[in-house]
């Protein structure tokens, strides 16, 4: 059901990204000195991946970015300027999080605060299906056009009118366009401000395919020119490749079979699995393994990806049949994000740049909140 709306040409609005990309530029201005205060990075970029997700799903935003900044709370007319929604889907998700700790046992865990959390976000998608579907009844169902973006709700009323399935299907993207998408970007300012030569040279390499900063040049950051600019994608891979959102990930045995490897004393023979059986599967293990990767293994180096050759060793969104079917639209709201990021701003500086790597597992495996400084470029004053 999914598979027809995430087409290429059904992709990430960028248009509809700019208007969110000016909220975050709105929450940072520069000082006379042309350095912003301290910002907590992962927050805003979490808060920008929630109000761009709900606008592209259902055609309205929760305004998260601009609720925080101006202590804006929920309207009574329904038009979703809902601080309380990412609260609630932050503990959900922290929740869930939990629960996937217990496998089987997952029932284990079911506070209150957790079912007072699902309804709180049942009753946000509930109503936006309600408002889909009243829009709908004015007209047959149409040809999904392919050519045309339209958000997600309109693509999936196209495919069914139950309720329920329109839920669930909605929540799955929801769950996975903001978090995944956050966690890339938070991951990539932490990395780009602790490297500076990496920094500038992404930057010089945004510039000679971009531009400068300015409202004429967003036009010229479409999709293709994103997939065209090869560092930007190197840099993003290396991201991924160290710190992979989805870091551990699952699959249950349909019927019995075997593995290759695994079994034995030396864990060289094949090895028995159980129909039913779950086989767990660590993306950052395999990602950083010497073999694969080389004596560097664990360092920051985007230009490996200049000679790498596709394999099974590389698993941030999964593979086979079975593969994330959002994997170009996060890195086509990633990129776009990342290059009108350094647009404006020509240099990143951490608040404590000896400070290690601190993760918060969630849904996703995202970095805690860490104080940022940007400058903003001479052009952009």
């Amino acid at each position: 059901m999914l598979r027809p709306l995430f087409a290429r040409t059904q992709m990430v609005d960028l248009g509809l990204e700019e208007k969110h990309a000016q909220n975050i530029f709105q929450q940072i201005p520069a000082n006379k000195d042309g350095w912003t205060n301290e910002i907590n990075i992962t927050k805003i970029l979490f808060q920008f991946t929630l109000d761009f997700t709900t606008e592209s799903l259902f055609e309205t935003t929760v305004h998260s970015q601009l609720s925080s900044s101006q202590n804006i709370s929920a309207k009574p007319d329904g038009s979703f300027i809902l601080q309380d929604l990412a609260k609630n889907f932050d503990d959900a998700t922290q929740h869930v999080q939990r629960r996937f700790r217990l496998l089987d046992f997952h029932w284990l865990h079911n506070p209150r605060s957790f079912r007072e959390n699902i309804k709180y976000i049942h009753r946000f998608i509930d109503l936006c299906i309600q408002r889909g579907m009243e829009g709908a009844r004015h007209q047959e169902q149409p040809e999904l056009d392919t050519k045309k973006k339209t958000c997600f709700l309109n693509g999936l009323l196209n495919k069914t009118r139950d309720a329920a399935e329109l839920r669930d299907q909605s929540l799955n993207i929801l769950i996975a366009s903001r978090d995944t998408t956050a966690s890339l970007m938070s991951w990539t300012f932490w990395l780009l401000a602790k490297h500076p030569p990496i920094y500038n040279k992404l930057r010089s390499h945004v510039i000679e395919n971009f531009g400068t900063y300015d409202s004429d040049q967003a036009n010229r950051v479409t999709f293709e020119a994103l997939k065209s600019c090869k560092y930007l994608q190197f840099v993003m891979k290396e991201v991924l490749r160290l710190y992979p959102p989805i870091a551990i990930n699952s699959r249950k045995a349909t019927k019995d079979t075997s593995l290759p490897l695994g079994g034995g004393p030396d864990e060289k023979s094949p090895i028995f699995v159980k129909a039913g059986q779950d086989v767990l599967f660590y993306a950052h293990i395999t990602h950083t393994l010497k073999e694969f990767w080389g004596p560097d293994a664990n360092k920051f180096d985007p230009d490996r990806w200049a000679e790498y050759k596709s394999s099974w060793a590389y698993l941030p969104f999964s593979g086979g049949p079975r593969i994330c079917l959002g994997q170009q639209f996060a890195l086509a709201e990633a990129g776009y994000l990342i290059t009108r990021m350094l647009q404006k701003f020509d240099q990143a500086k951490l608040v404590d740049p000896q400070a290690p790597a601190i993760h918060r597992p969630s849904t996703t495996d995202s970095p805690a909140d860490y104080m940022i400084y940007f400058h903003e470029a001479p052009t952009c004053y």
